[in-house]
């Protein structure tokens, strides 16, 4: 113990020992590690939960999202997308933050198969949602 004292008292790791605290008293094996992880483990959900994770590519901006079947009537149907986020980390995610993620995701992939134009024909469940993809509009890109 003497040892212990002399060598790695004032030491500011030696809190940081397994089973050791800085005035030298013996507390369980790993219950700091486990206090630690906790706090490491909350504070990164309460971060990660602020986060929007999906941003729009240069090719999503040119799509936009309508949330009527009527307003594509006289578009071309290209396909249609399945999108998929996180939607729990530990807890339950905004549910406005996961449905823009979810229109980010699949107005990229409708940049990338050429559409101009998501309209959802699906609710949101489980952090899913399938989007049909349009042109509506004549575009002088080349995919």
């Amino acid at each position: 113990m003497q040892f212990f004292t002399g060598v790695f008292y004032n030491r500011w790791w030696f809190g940081l020992l397994p089973g050791w605290t800085t005035a030298g008293t013996v507390v369980l094996p790993g219950s700091r590690c486990v206090m630690k992880k906790n706090l490491i483990v909350v504070c990164g959900v309460v971060l990660l939960s602020a986060c929007t994770w999906v941003k729009v590519s240069p090719k999503g901006e040119t799509v936009r999202l309508v949330q009527s079947q009527r307003a594509v009537e006289s578009c071309k149907r290209i396909g249609k997308v399945n999108a998929k986020v996180v939607s729990r980390v530990v807890i339950e995610r905004d549910e406005e933050k996961v449905a823009t993620e979810l229109t980010n995701l699949a107005r990229n992939e409708a940049g990338m198969l050429g559409g101009d134009t998501v309209v959802p024909i699906s609710e949101i469940y489980d952090g899913r949602r399938v989007f049909a993809v349009y042109q509506c509009f004549q575009s002088g890109r080349n995919n």
